[in-house]
């Protein structure tokens, strides 16, 4: 009996591991053979469809203010991370954005166009939510024109969520495995596989676990269109003296549109 169960627990994490699949990739065409007929398309934002001409406002200079509330200010994971996201939603409305690849729009358009649903899953804020689709309305990204429910709602899992016109908005605080999860369930859909794609690794991570879990076939990709110029600005900002990393002065150099 003892066997027995041990071959029965054996073959059900075989058959979870063969339905997710992690893969790199640096551009959204690679994902292409992935997608099939009943696929959900799931896209990170920043770093993934969108970007800032330059640094300042983009998901790298986020990180780069949490580093500094924390080194010049002393303040905590927690309260660097409060401080940095009200800073970073305040300049959203002013940065100029653009694709991270001249061909963005245009992917996502002929995937919907074939019967492909798509979401928007982001760590924005739920506050963020009219900033974030005026940005993507701007860049002919839209995501709701075939997406997973047509109206939107919120709801709290450890921080709030926000799904609106095809794009769910989930904080920092909120892991994004779980609240795709908790979406699908909420309405009560089973999509054939997921795709997902974004920038950073741990979220790949996340959508993986939580799809192997909830016995979904996932294939997520690690996309790193933007990696070279996320390096290069953590290089160039990584010996900024911790006393003075968070002066005008010092930060003005990144609110120009610099190419990284």
């Amino acid at each position: 009996m003892t066997q027995l169960r041990s071959l029965v627990l054996i073959l059900l994490a075989l058959t979870a591991r063969g339905l997710s699949e992690i893969r790199e990739v640096r551009t959204l065409h690679e994902t292409l053979p992935s997608i099939e007929p009943g696929t959900l398309l799931v896209f990170d934002l920043d770093n993934t469809l969108i970007e800032p001409v330059g640094n300042f406002g983009s998901d790298q200079w986020y990180y780069y203010l949490v580093r500094k509330y924390r080194r010049a200010n002393g303040l905590n994971e927690s309260a660097a991370h409060r401080e940095a996201t009200r800073v970073w939603n305040r300049v959203q409305s002013t940065v100029r954005i653009r694709t991270v690849e001249p061909a963005t729009a245009r992917f996502v358009k002929q995937q919907q166009a074939r019967g492909i649903r798509t979401v928007g899953l982001t760590a924005r804020e739920p506050s963020l939510a009219d900033t974030t689709l005026t940005q993507l309305r701007t860049l002919d990204l839209r995501l709701d024109k075939r997406t997973v429910f047509p109206r939107e709602f919120s709801w709290r899992s450890v921080g709030p969520a926000r799904f609106k016109a095809g794009v769910l908005f989930i904080g920092e605080s909120n892991d994004k495995g779980t609240l795709l999860i908790e979406l699908l369930r909420g309405l009560r859909q089973r999509p054939k596989r997921i795709v997902f794609v974004d920038d950073k690794t741990k979220n790949v991570r996340s959508i993986d676990s939580a799809a192997r879990k909830a016995g979904l076939a996932c294939i997520a990709f690690r996309y790193g269109a933007t990696d070279a110029k996320v390096e290069q600005f953590n290089e160039d900002t990584r010996d900024l003296p911790s006393s003075s990393g968070l002066t005008r002065r010092r930060l003005e150099p990144f609110r120009r549109d610099r190419q990284g």
